[in-house]
């Protein structure tokens, strides 16, 4: 008896107004929009300035090779060619050769003055 009397003084389910298949404000008001019917754009003054990020080089360090009188040079390719490299070259007309370690070559990047290390797999 007092379940009933509990469920009968519940509230109404309230009923919908908005339809949930139709896109837009409730209030049926269409937002402010420009020509091609998109919301504007904020202002450039209140946006962050980032810098663009610099595309990652094809170059992958394929060996190292010591030569008779001492000099080293890196086996380096790059998209589908094979670059033999010393150090104080440039590869590319982007990438200046720097160190070659035992494992690996230290190159930088023209565009940024970006360091970039090639290591052996």
């Amino acid at each position: 008896m007092r379940l009933r009397r509990g469920l009968n003084n519940q509230a109404p389910t309230p009923v919908a107004v908005r339809n949930p298949f139709r896109f837009g404000p409730a209030g049926g008001r269409p937002p402010a929009t420009t020509k091609g019917g998109l919301p504007p754009l904020p202002s450039p003054e209140g946006l962050p300035l980032l810098p663009l990020p610099l595309a990652q080089p094809p170059l992958r360090l394929l060996g190292l090779v010591t030569l008779t009188n001492g000099t080293k040079m890196a086996v380096i390719s790059m998209g589908s060619d094979l670059i033999l490299a010393q150090a104080g070259e440039v590869l590319a007309n982007r990438f200046r050769v720097g160190r070659i370690d035992e494992d690996a070559v230290e190159l930088t990047d023209a565009v940024g003055e970006r360091p970039i290390r090639l290591a052996l797999p």
